[in-house]
This record gives structure tokens, sequence and C-alpha cells, in this order.
């Protein structure tokens, strides 16, 4: 297991590297409560990258399948880039690659290597699929947060990036 700075597991979090297993985690990765990641062979976790509630990581489905005879594997990498945010209650199992600044959608399942998408992509659905390309989680400060939170209260109109660098 390797682990960059600033690493934060919620409460009822399991984790899990198998013997052999490679985990890497970025710096700031945050996992909150009640997760779970399973690492049976190859599991990497961007930097900035957040997961929430009750979300689980996956690199094996735990058994081998056979399908038209052919035998697959049971486990395959995964890989989030880095400012990825996967919402609440999201699987993520073998195989997935999601492109930087990714974001998931809330009680979604993504099972593919998106690799070749563009970042800052939204994915959402049952088995998830790539709904949009351009939003991005911005990452603040709490007082670059709360000013923000304020001036929607006084000013009730959109913000630019262009005023969030002011701040």
């Amino acid at each position: 297991m390797k682990c960059g700075k600033s690493l934060y597991l919620g409460n009822g979090t399991s984790l899990f590297v198998g013997p052999g297993a490679t985990l890497e985690i970025g710096d700031d990765f945050f996992m909150n409560a009640n997760c779970k990641l399973f690492c049976e062979n190859y599991i990497k976790l961007g930097d900035q990258a957040r997961v929430s509630w009750d979300s689980q990581v996956f690199d094996s489905n735990f058994h081998f399948m056979v399908d038209d005879g052919i035998v697959k594997p049971k486990s395959e990498p995964v890989v989030l880039g880095h400012n990825c945010w996967v919402g609440n209650r999201v699987t993520i199992t073998k195989g997935t690659v999601l492109p930087p600044f990714s974001i998931v959608a809330s009680n979604s399942i993504v099972n593919k290597n998106f690799s070749q998408n563009p970042e800052a992509g939204l994915y959402a659905g049952l088995p998830a699929k790539l709904i949009m390309v351009g939003p991005r989680r911005l990452i603040l400060s709490k007082t670059t947060e709360q000013s923000m939170e304020q001036l929607f209260k006084n000013v009730h109109s959109t913000l630019t990036i262009e005023d969030i660098t002011k701040l």
C-alpha cells in the first residue's frame, strides 16, 4: 500500500488489500463513512479524489466466470484519476478507469474503462455512461467556500471562476 499526504477514511469504512496486491492512494484522498474498498490486485486512487457515503470500490468480482466458453479474469485494475468525485452509493467494479475530474452520479455502477473519454465527464446510470462533458468539482479552502456561500445568499446570482479568484 502506497499512500500520499492526507488520507481520510470515514467511520465504518472497510479497507482490504490482499497478499501481493497494490493499493496506491494519492495526496488528499477522502473516503466518507460506510464505504468498502477491496483490492485483490491493483487499485489506484488519484490526488484529491473523493468517494462519498456508502460507496464501494472492488477490483475483483471474487470468482472466475465463463462466458461463451472463455474464462474471464476475476480481477482487473481500477484507476480513478485525480480530482474524481464519486457520489454516494456508487459501486465501482473491476476494470473501471475514470479520467481526471470525472464525476459519478449517486447510485451508479461503473464497470468500464473510460480512459479514452475527455477529462471532466459526468457519468451516471446502471451501468454508468458518459452523460456530459465539462462540469468540475471545485476544490476550495473552507474560508473561500464560506465566502462563496455568503455571496450566493446576498447576490442571488451566478458566480464565475473570476468571481471566486477575487475572494
